[in-house]
């Protein structure tokens, strides 16, 4: 079923799916960066890869928030997560 009718709301709803997807990044790249010691040992990392994550999730999140280089944030946290469940 199409609603042809509601495509004029599509750059709303893209807005509004990267801004969320980039509060998520950005709230959990700012707990790795305020409590690194205690999330490193969480995620099993050292605190020099946990508080690097955390700036990467932090500023990846804002890039796609924001709209900075929304091509390249997007893949650089796709990197950073798949990094993240091979490490």
């Amino acid at each position: 079923m199409s609603f042809p009718e509601l495509t004029r709301f599509a750059d709303y709803g893209f807005l509004f799916l990267r801004l969320i997807v980039g509060l998520i990044f950005v709230t959990s790249g700012w707990k790795h960066l305020r409590n690194a010691e205690a999330r490193s040992k969480d995620i099993g990392m050292s605190k020099g890869f946990t508080l690097f994550l955390g700036a990467a999730e932090f500023a990846g999140g804002l890039g796609v928030g924001i709209g900075v280089l929304t091509q390249l944030a997007p893949l650089g946290l796709i990197l950073i997560m798949l990094g993240d469940r091979l490490a």
